[in-house]
């Protein structure tokens, strides 16, 4: 079942590249509440989480921070100069408020600031501000002042940010989701796996510093003999880019890249003749011709039904939507399923708003035009 009050706690945790602290506490935590997990913090930060005792060494790895920056000076009057810890685009920083940690401690509020606009020549107000150009203002007059705040050179500054669910279902916006999914999708499969069979040694790795070059995973003191990277790649269907080859889009489960600039990896074998789907947990395959059981109706008896189902003999479960309401209902039992799912249904809208809400791959079986499908299976990856 998901689990928002981790999600979020991610995403808030303040840990840059280099000060990972607060997320690095996040996984000790979370990971010594599970049975048969062994917690391990290595000398460069790291984070090793082991559990099973025989077969290769099996690695989910997600890095722990996230980009920010660092106090490089404090100015006569009482503004701080900043070094980037990782890659910014600087057009998204003037306003921004920023949380400046102390070495004692404290959080101190500030907000980014620049020359005023009018105060710039024609030249320079289209063309993205350089680092130097911009500085946090914590409301202090002097150096000596912002000294006694307890920031001096060497603090780490964070976007000062915190998760808000959105009005759409299902839908948040926070800072840090580049890498803060990766370490919640690490932690909850550590945690339903530790008590499975799973045949190897299985490592769930919160690095460092992969903001700054992949440090931490470079100095791993044990190689696994395969390692599965945990990352929040960036959307292809936001505002504006091109609908040619979109991998990353909402809704279509998980991105796999072959390419990366610091992993090549060959393609997997293709099988043309199997269906690709997936439930909220496991990818899988289905022979074309897989047969599901009695369709399940969308009533108070639904999570026994589905009970029921899970025990049978049919490849597939299916589901019958009739209204909103139903799709509702099918976002609070999805963590049940555990065999490739169809939606039956005759609306559109209904099964749109049942495939949005939907964390795995399903198929479809109804009356739907091929063209909505169609548009359906390019955002969503329903099969039809």
């Amino acid at each position: 079942m998901f689990n928002q009050q981790l999600l979020e706690a991610c995403s808030n945790a303040c840990a840059v590249s280099g000060f990972e602290g607060e997320m690095r506490q996040l996984v000790q935590r979370e990971m010594a509440e599970v049975p048969g997990v062994e917690v391990q913090t290595e000398v460069s930060g790291n984070v090793v989480c082991r559990c099973g005792a025989e077969g290769p060494a099996v690695a989910l790895v997600a890095h722990m921070d996230e980009i920010g920056f660092m106090v490089q000076g404090i100015t006569a009057d009482g503004f701080l100069l900043m070094v980037p810890l990782g890659g910014w685009w600087n057009h998204t920083l003037p306003s921004q408020r920023m949380v400046v940690l102390t070495r004692d401690g404290r959080r101190i509020p500030g907000q980014v600031g620049t020359k005023p606009p009018h105060l710039l020549p024609e030249s320079q107000r289209k063309q993205v501000l350089p680092d130097d150009a911009l500085f946090v203002d914590v409301g202090a007059s002097c150096r000596e002042e912002v000294q006694s705040l307890g920031i001096a050179p060497g603090c780490p500054v964070v976007p000062d940010v915190r998760v808000q669910r959105l009005a759409v279902p299902h839908r948040w916006m926070g800072k840090a989701f580049d890498n803060r999914a990766g370490v919640y999708c690490m932690l909850e499969a550590m945690r339903r796996l530790a008590a499975e069979p799973v045949g190897c040694r299985l490592m769930g790795i919160g690095t460092v510093q992969e903001e700054v070059g992949c440090r931490g995973a470079r100095a791993l003191r044990e190689v696994p003999d395969l390692a599965i990277i945990l990352e929040g790649p960036p959307a292809d269907d936001t505002f504006g880019q091109s609908n040619v080859c979109r991998q990353g889009v909402l809704g279509s489960g998980v991105q796999v890249r072959l390419y990366d600039p610091t992993q090549i990896t060959p393609p997997a074998p293709q099988h043309a003749e199997l269906l690709p789907a997936a439930t909220e947990k496991l990818p899988m395959y289905l022979p074309a011709d897989a047969k599901h059981g009695a369709v399940i109706a969308v009533t108070e008896d639904l999570e026994d039904d589905l009970l029921e189902a899970m025990d049978g003999d049919d490849a597939m479960v299916a589901i019958a939507l009739t209204s909103l309401a139903d799709a509702e209902a099918l976002a609070d039992v999805q963590y049940m399923i555990q065999k490739p799912l169809c939606l039956v249904c005759d609306d559109g809208d209904v099964l749109e708003a049942a495939l949005r809400v939907y964390q795995g791959r399903a198929l479809y079986e109804g009356p739907v035009p091929e063209e909505r499908l169609e548009k359906l299976r390019e955002k969503y990856g329903v099969i039809y």
